[in-house]
């Protein structure tokens, strides 16, 4: 969800340089595009022939079923990340990109591949439109993740709803499929369901707390304030993978490692416990009060 929340801005872009425009993407997703989708999950040869009459493709990511789509379709320009994969020979143009340097946001990485096919002027990058608000909620808190970065433990998740309840803030909790073992972690209301009652529910409330992981980019999208939690690591830090509009906290720590955690081996080991409960309710209540 979140590579697909992060891709919007390099298609409001594309949609900058030319109205004809399409995606593909999975079927849960096609709701975050305002322009015509391609489903992702259809027989080869449908997408194919979905991919014929198309002058250029841009690959966000290397993808071997799309690449040999684009190729069998006879779209001339395939532009993408240079890699040094076999599948980027499918490309008639690669772009060289050292995303792990993190030298720039995500989303800035996407757009430079858009440039490719020309430049634009000012771009609108409008609300994505998903949901409607129901009952409303202070705060919505997001705890769970895919494992993709490192989280904020469960214990400082729960402790949090604890003292926003504690000084009267209305909180709920929102679980994905995987979450399920946390229904019964948290003394307060719990949503799940569909991707488009998480989006009500996002609506709903005032303020969206989420560690870096596709919820936390659905309510930027959505235009909510947002609170992102994030470790410093550098791959997996705010920097690169942190919501297009909203805060970001993470712990006051310097990490050594730049790829991977190292673990008990690092001096600051377990740094994500060093984000104190009280650091996260002052900012809450700063930008509640905004």
């Amino acid at each position: 969800m979140g590579d697909s929340l992060i891709a919007r801005s390099a298609v409001d872009c594309a949609r900058a340089l030319c109205p004809d425009v399409a995606v593909v993407t999975r079927r849960e997703h096609a709701a975050f595009f305002p322009v015509p989708t391609i489903v992702y999950e259809q027989d080869f040869w449908a997408l194919v022939v979905a991919l014929h009459g198309y002058d250029a493709i841009v690959h966000l990511h290397l993808d071997r079923k799309v690449l040999l789509a684009a190729r069998c379709a006879g779209i001339k320009r395939s532009i993408g990340p240079g890699a040094c994969r076999w599948e980027s020979l499918l490309l008639t143009e690669r772009v060289w990109q050292k995303r792990s340097r993190v030298e720039k946001h995500e989303a800035a990485y996407n757009e430079d591949l858009v440039a490719r096919l020309g430049s634009w002027g000012h771009v609108e990058h409008p609300v994505l439109q998903l949901g409607r608000p129901l009952q409303s909620f202070d705060v919505l808190i997001h705890p769970g993740m895919g494992g993709s970065a490192l989280n904020w433990p469960l214990m400082q998740y729960q402790a949090l709803v604890q003292e926003l309840q504690r000084i009267g803030k209305h909180v709920a909790v929102s679980i994905g499929p995987q979450d399920r073992a946390l229904r019964e972690a948290f003394d307060c209301p719990i949503i799940e369901g569909s991707l488009e009652e998480l989006a009500s529910a996002m609506q709903s409330a005032s303020l969206v707390i989420a560690p870096g992981t596709g919820p936390l980019h659905l309510a930027a999208s959505l235009g909510r304030k947002t609170l992102g939690i994030y470790p410093t690591l550098r791959v997996q830090g705010a920097k690169r993978w942190g919501p297009l509009a909203g805060e970001v906290i993470a712990p006051d720590v310097i990490c050594p490692a730049s790829f991977q955690c190292l673990g008990k081996k690092c001096e600051h080991y377990l740094c994500m416990e060093k984000l104190d409960v009280q650091t996260v309710v002052a900012k809450v209540l700063t930008l509640l009060s905004k």
